[in-house]
Parts: structure tokens; sequence; C-alpha cells
């Protein structure tokens, strides 16, 4: 059996762990996922490519008498430290459970719709009554794969955008993913963007790695991430059924060969 890299966060990483292992153990009784967590872990290369980094926003230039905001757009966890609690009366429109949360650990609790991605949050917004969407607040990273201005603005819709933090790309593979790279062990790597799969692929090519990873098996959260480096790798990729952690973790559990194998991840009993 061979390896499986992570390229989040190790924040983000650990929260898809414990995804993949309560998945595995939903719907059995009396199970230890302290054991299973021990049995998972030795496969995991832990290699963050993205690191966010907030932007030192002033919270005091959002005016919110001016723009008369509908909602408040948030697709990124990384995004939550930045907005004024004068907006905690108003709706939010956010991508993910895990920025829900967040949002609702720092007091904002008005979550009107919760989608797993952009796209489907863009057209939950879409499908709302015209008169009563207004403008909205968009707080988000510098790079961006779906561009919420333009689908909004075609339609008429304000949005006023703040970007309140960057993602830093890493300027090289840590050394233990280098050596299980060079040694051809790495079986699958996961990738949540498109920006994370091309940098992988940078860094192979200034590795000398880059044969090495052409046998991989990549995994992806949406079709637009495989097809960014889909010409890299000889194997074919797989995409997640639903663009979301839940579908990302389904991914891993069908198509990383540990989990494959007769008993290896069975749940074990307290």
């Amino acid at each position: 059996m061979g390896k499986i890299v992570l390229t989040r966060t190790e924040e983000d990483n650990k929260s898809f762990i414990d995804c993949i292992l309560n998945q595995c153990v939903d719907g059995h009784t009396c199970v230890d996922i302290t054991q299973l967590e021990k049995r998972f872990l030795p496969f995991v290369i832990d290699a963050p490519l993205l690191f966010p980094r907030f932007l030192g926003f002033d919270p005091s230039l959002v005016d919110i008498g001016k723009a008369n905001p509908g909602g408040v757009i948030v697709t990124s966890r990384h995004a939550v430290p930045a907005l004024p609690s004068s907006l905690k009366e108003y709706p939010f429109f956010v991508v993910g459970e895990a920025v829900a949360r967040a949002l609702r650990a720092a007091g904002f609790c008005r979550i009107c719709k919760v989608s797993p991605c952009a796209a489907d949050l863009c057209a939950e917004i879409l499908s709302l009554d015209e008169k009563n969407r207004g403008g909205f607040l968009y707080f988000r990273g510098k790079d961006v794969a779906f561009d919420f201005k333009n689908a909004l603005c075609e339609v008429d819709i304000l949005l006023k955008e703040y970007i309140v933090y960057a993602s830093d790309a890493v300027i090289d593979f840590p050394p233990l993913l280098l050596e299980f790279l060079a040694s051809g062990e790495v079986e699958n790597v996961v990738f949540f963007s498109s920006r994370a799969a091309r940098h992988f692929v940078t860094l192979a090519e200034k590795h000398d790695v880059f044969a090495q990873i052409k046998g991989i098996i990549p995994l992806c959260i949406s079709d637009g991430v495989l097809k960014s480096v889909d010409t890299v790798f000889d194997a074919p990729g797989y995409v997640a059924r639903t663009p979301d952690l839940d579908g990302m973790a389904v991914l891993v559990r069908e198509h990383f060969s540990a989990f494959g194998e007769s008993g290896a991840f069975d749940a074990v009993g307290k």
C-alpha cells in the first residue's frame, strides 16, 4: 500500500482525516475511532501547499449604510476574522459547513444558505426573489476560482468585494514528501483547488521528481481541478460526486487502496 498526500493546511487536513474516519465508523456502535486513526495516519503525508495570510483589513472600511446589503457572502473561514460586528444582523450566504461553524463561533448566526461550492451558492442567490435579494458584500481571498462579481453583475445584482486574506504558496515540498516521491511510494494526492494542484506540479518540476509523480492518481474536488492537471498524470484521476468535504472523504475511501485491503479499516471495538 502506498501513501496519500493531503495538501491543505494542517488544521484543514486534520478535519479531513476526522471526516474520513467518521464515515468509516458511521452506523457502527462501540467503535474506538482512536484506533482507526492510528491505523490510517501512517499512510498520510501532511504537505500543505498554500498558507492563508490575513491582509490586515480594517473593518471600519465597510460602509454598511452606503452598501445597504441584502446579504453577506463568505466562501472561506479565513475571511471570518475580517467581518465587522455590525454585520451580525445580516443574512450570510456561505460555502461549506466549516465556514458556517466559524461564523457561528464568531457570533454571526444568521446563516441563510450553506452550499457545497461557490457555483451552487451563486445559483441559490440567483434563485432568490428579485424584490428581496438586494445587493451583497463579499469577503474573499486574493485568488478565487469562481467569479461572483461577473456572475451577479450580469443580472444587475450589486456586489461589493473586500479582499481580506491571501493564500501564499510554499516554496518547497517537505523533506518527507520528497523522500516518498523519489521512491515512488505515493499512490494518491488530494486536491481541493486548481491552484494547489498546479503548484504541486510546479514543485515537482523544481525538485526534479516530475517523472515520479506521473503514476500518482489525483483525487480532486471538481472537474475543473482535475482538468487543470489531467495532462500531467498518466493514471486517470477521480472527482468527488459532491464538491465538499464529505464527497472528498468518500472519494478517498473508494480509491485509496488501503481502504480496499481486507479488514484494514474495519471498525475497531473499544
